[in-house]
């Protein structure tokens, strides 16, 4: 007979939450969770990083892992605005990371104690989070996955989404080989 451990789970409202966006205010998802970034890098994970299309998964991916962050009334407004304002993934990308940070109650990124790196650094340049076993994978995938690389390079300055890339890669190398 099985051992009950009890109730688990954390009850959770939902989410009430609002940001400034270009002198508009656009709400957050009620039911924003740091847990659509798992899911979308799980999608990532079982991309074929062989296949050419597979960077323009990622990026869809990351699209719509935002959209999803963003109430559906405010979604199109803010999709509008962002274009209108000529905004590029990685700026798209810190809006994602700071509503993720809001939700979760916790930073996702480096501690605010370590020196932020350098916009224009590649993610090969030996700062930043990765570790060297992580940077020897990188170079390896920088010569043999293109999808792979085009992918760290639009997360230039997310250092916890480019390791779930290199580790997905890692993952699909150990099933391949």
């Amino acid at each position: 007979m099985a051992t009950n451990i009890g109730s688990l789970g954390t009850e959770r409202e939902a989410v009430d939450m609002e940001f400034e966006y270009f002198g508009e205010t656009i709400r957050v998802h009620p039911e924003a969770s740091d847990l659509r970034v798992v899911d979308m890098m799980m999608r990532i994970g079982d991309l074929d990083m062989d296949d050419p299309a597979a960077a323009s998964e990622i990026m869809s991916g990351l699209a719509e892992q935002l959209l999803l962050q963003i109430h559906p009334e405010d979604a199109t407004k803010f999709w509008e605005i962002a274009k209108k304002n000529r905004q590029q993934m990685r700026d798209i990308m810190a809006v994602s990371k700071s509503i993720t940070e809001a939700v979760a109650g916790f930073p996702t990124g480096q501690s605010s104690d370590s020196a932020p790196t350098p916009q224009n650094e590649s993610p090969t340049s030996g700062r930043g989070s990765l570790s060297r076993r992580e940077r020897r994978a990188l170079a390896r995938l920088q010569r043999s996955r293109g999808a792979t690389v085009t992918a760290l390079t639009q997360l230039r300055g997310r250092p916890d989404l480019q390791t779930a890339v290199v580790n997905a890669a890692k993952a699909r190398d150990s099933r391949a080989g």
